[in-house]
């Protein structure tokens, strides 16, 4: 377990992690993350590497070809689409609002695909309901199935709380829209009054079961924030959702509650942001910890009992 890119006097953390991808016209293995200035979290930028050896990553965002994307905690996933086997990158975009009189940040998750050309050419296609973060996508191995995982927020614990985890199920990129992501229907009792999650990235295991990783979040007896990595299994035959189970906390990591943080109250906050399923049966997931900088840890299978 180690952190991995640190970008010149920027945050770089919260990765989705390796990835193929179109560059140049060739395929290459690429990485991306959440890139901003240590002392704000509006300056934000999706940062893009190519690996070009192993631990070896060059940075692509000084090519004027690579789209600047003013988003936080970017996601990466590949659809099937007429493109062939497309990348969709979604993120969170946020921008400020004055109401009452008040200012007021307001963020939604966008969505950009290639169209099967490469990241010069990711291109908006689609913005969800104010007010939710980290909408993501899976694909049933069949390609008929497009599973949307949402994360509603609600001033009523009912209808999403802090937040809460949804989903529904489209046939194609087209035909997910904002109006189904709000109206998506919710698992009410996965975490207590007062704590939230999330899904950070999906992936069908079977035919009809979905392998989640997410993170599982409250406030601490002094306020602090305390962000927890978990898996879950979503069998979509039976409309059941596991309980979540802990794969990975900050203090796991080498130096854990030791290594620096963004600010106190982030010491404890550990996103994992995607996974890779190895060989031997282990998994890599890659993400952010302290909300400061990347890191990869290996963990044994998140999905198996």
């Amino acid at each position: 377990m180690k952190p991995l890119i640190r970008s010149k006097n920027r945050d770089f953390y919260n990765s989705p992690g390796e990835f193929r991808a179109k560059y140049k016209g060739e395929e290459k293995t690429l990485f991306a993350g959440r890139e901003e200035s240590s002392k704000s979290e509006t300056d934000m930028k999706v940062g893009f590497y190519e690996k070009t050896g192993e631990g070896k990553y060059q940075y692509l965002n000084d090519d004027k070809r690579v789209p600047h994307l003013t988003l936080q905690d970017p996601a990466v996933v590949h659809i099937n689409t007429e493109y062939g086997n497309e990348l969709v990158l979604a993120g969170v975009k946020v921008w400020p609002s004055h109401i009452n009189g008040k200012e007021e940040l307001q963020y939604a998750t966008v969505f950009y695909r290639d169209h099967g050309k490469g990241i010069e050419h990711l291109s908006e296609f689609l913005t969800g309901p104010s007010k939710m973060k980290d909408v993501r996508l899976a694909q049933s191995p069949d390609g008929k199935k497009i599973t949307v995982f949402t994360r509603p927020q609600h001033s009523e614990e009912s209808l999403g709380g802090r937040g809460k985890i949804g989903y529904f199920q489209v046939s194609t990129l087209e035909d997910i829209t904002a109006d189904k992501m709000k109206n998506a229907p919710i698992f009410r009792h996965q975490f207590a009054d007062q704590e939230w999650g999330g899904v950070n990235a999906a992936e069908y295991i079977d035919d009809h079961r979905i392998g989640i990783i997410g993170h599982y979040a409250r406030f601490d007896a002094n306020s602090n924030r305390d962000y927890i990595g978990v898996s879950w299994i979503l069998d979509t035959r039976a409309n059941v959702l596991s309980t979540p189970k802990v794969i990975l906390e900050r203090s796991d990591l080498p130096r854990g509650l030791m290594r620096g943080s963004k600010s106190k109250d982030l010491r404890n906050v550990l996103f994992p942001g995607g996974f890779v399923k190895n060989p031997d049966g282990t998994y890599s997931i890659f993400g952010g910890e302290g909300d400061m900088r990347t890191f990869l840890a290996i963990v044994p299978n998140p999905f198996k009992n």
